[in-house]
């Protein structure tokens, strides 16, 4: 069984369809996300350019079988899944159920602002930055109208960079044309990153040219920022600076997708699930996580959370599973196979 249809879980699948197995692919959506183009979804990008149906990706794969259910509880001692549709037992099982956004506890930014993780956020936040044009074009008061036009990201990280450079394209570009009677230099795209610098992780020659690069064009970045709250009217930071705005787009940090059952793994401060060099779970052989919710350090440092990580923990998840169960069916044959 694999839970996510993500890079990992696809990915684990794929790598098991010439196995002598049967393979459940479960989501709660039925469509793959490449989840690191959201952020034009939010530009430009139309929602079908990036999600493709996972039945039509598993097309011609008669060993995988794709259900669209949403898991509510893993039970590693008892071996089944509980979803919505009942209890499912398992022999192997791949948690690829990803990560989620993730608030910090900062007040408001739950309910007054736009997370960036799933297809439907990105559509939301892009119809509330044409919306908020379309405010700006009939309101008459300056501090509103500004506040309209305000976006505020924040994180400095990949997604937050990327969106706001695409942002900023959008507005000096479609916008300025579709509103040519609005003052675009009353426009404003601020990013604030808690850490020194943009891209955390990155060589620090990549973070200097992004910040170069934002800079011209005419994003404000505000580095060793941090937040205090969120409102429906605007952002306050720690230094007690509020900044108008109807618009603020959360990218600051996730945390692994949470089921009941996580009480019995061990998890890292961020609600990733700990495990060990074959990715299984300390503890419960054959049970597997791979992708966002993983977490496995090297060099003292946990992985990334990239596509080509989580492809590359799909393929070892399903390596070892195929192993296990050839290792499996050669015993069963006994010396004389």
């Amino acid at each position: 069984m694999i839970v996510g249809a993500g890079f990992a879980g696809l990915w684990a699948a794929r790598g098991l369809a010439l196995s002598p197995v049967d393979v459940l692919l479960i989501d709660r959506n039925n469509y793959h996300l490449f989840l690191p183009l959201l952020y034009q979804v939010a530009a430009e990008l139309e929602a079908e350019d990036i999600a493709c149906p996972v039945r039509s990706i598993l097309r011609g794969v008669p060993n995988v079988k794709f259900i669209l259910s949403e898991v509510r509880r893993i039970d590693p001692d008892a071996r089944e899944v509980e979803t919505d549709g009942g209890r499912i037992p398992f022999d192997y099982l791949v948690l690829a159920a990803g990560s989620t956004s993730h608030f910090f506890g900062i007040p408001g930014a739950p309910e007054h602002s736009f997370p960036l993780k799933t297809l439907s956020e990105g559509v939301a936040l892009r119809n509330r930055i044409l919306r908020s044009f379309e405010r700006a074009a009939r309101e008459s008061d300056p501090g509103r109208r500004i506040a309209a036009l305000t976006f505020v990201i924040v994180g400095g990280g990949a997604t937050g960079v990327e969106f706001s450079g695409a942002l900023a394209e959008l507005i000096h570009g479609p916008l300025r044309k579709d509103f040519p009677f609005l003052d675009f230099r009353e426009t404003r795209v601020v990013v604030i990153e808690a850490k020194d610098g943009l891209l955390p992780g990155m060589p620090d020659t990549l973070r200097r040219y992004a910040l170069k690069k934002l800079a011209r064009k005419g994003i404000e970045v505000r580095l060793g920022t941090t937040v205090r709250g969120v409102t429906e009217n605007g952002i306050r930071l720690e230094d007690g600076t509020f900044i108008p705005s109807e618009t603020t787009v959360w990218t600051a940090g996730v945390r692994g997708e949470t089921f009941g059952g996580n009480e019995r793994v061990t998890l890292s401060p961020d609600r990733r699930v700990k495990v060990m060099p074959s990715l299984e779970l300390p503890g419960y052989p054959g049970i597997f996580a791979a992708g966002d919710l993983a977490y496995f350090e090297e060099a003292g440092k946990p992985l990334p959370l990239m596509a080509p990580v989580a492809i590359q923990m799909g393929e070892t998840a399903d390596g070892r599973i195929a192993g296990c169960v050839q290792y499996a069916a050669d015993g069963a044959l006994g010396p004389a196979a």
